[in-house]
């Protein structure tokens, strides 16, 4: 694998990868499908990590199917009730509006305080 992938694997990312394959298998594969950011790099580095083809493709295959139906029934669901998801994004946007000025008010007094404290002379 360090010979594929020189600068993305050395000696002891190589081994815990290979000893992560080993001890959970292709339910590793299926799982790691749906994190974001390493859905991309299982493929090649189950490549380089000599992964049987069939079983890892049916592994990728079933993962990806699964991600993918979830997505697009959850599409529809919310294209046949627009109103209600519009409804839910707008009032989930005054809450983090509200949340987030808070959180500024908060840092900026935080702030203000500090720089009012005395400094120690060395």
């Amino acid at each position: 694998m360090r010979r594929r992938f020189p600068r993305l694997a050395d000696a002891r990312g190589e081994a815990r990868l290979r000893a992560l394959y080993a001890r959970y298998g292709l339910a590793a594969l299926v799982v790691s499908r749906f994190i974001p950011g390493v859905r991309a790099l299982v493929p090649p580095f189950a490549g380089a990590l000599r992964v049987p083809a069939l079983p890892a493709i049916a592994a990728m295959a079933l993962a990806s199917g699964a991600w993918y139906g979830l997505i697009s029934y959850l599409a529809w669901r919310a294209g046949s009730d627009w109103d209600s998801v519009t409804a839910l994004l707008a009032r989930s946007g005054r809450v983090v509006t509200i949340v987030a000025c808070a959180i500024g008010v908060v840092a900026a007094l935080a702030w203000y305080r500090h720089q009012r404290q005395p400094r120690a002379e060395p």
